[in-house]
């Protein structure tokens, strides 16, 4: 694929079947940042310094499971958000047993 056929494919995807599943990019991106923010919240006042330290890959697990829901949020019989947030799931658990 050229430029043109990425950028036409991109703009054929948010523009129709994404913006019909899930609302227009300004309502599921509001909700996912509310839910990041929270989560990222959560995890900096479980810090022993009490703020941000670095985002680890069980972290971009989850937050990729927010994303997920939060498009169900908007499309709970949207079958393919449901199989993504588990993938998500299994990877983060997968990183996680690694990690420790």
């Amino acid at each position: 694929m050229n430029r043109k056929q990425i950028l036409e494919t991109a703009s054929a995807a948010i523009m129709g079947e994404r913006e019909d599943n899930y609302g227009g990019p300004e309502d599921s991106f509001a909700i996912v940042g509310d839910m990041w923010m929270v989560y990222l919240q959560h995890k900096a006042m479980r810090s022993p310094e009490g703020t941000l330290q670095l985002i680890t890959p069980h972290d971009v697990a989850i937050m990729m499971m927010l994303l997920k829901t939060a498009r169900l949020i908007h499309s709970p019989g949207h079958l393919d958000s449901w199989i993504d947030a588990a993938g998500y799931a299994a990877c983060g658990g997968e990183i996680a047993t690694k990690e420790g």
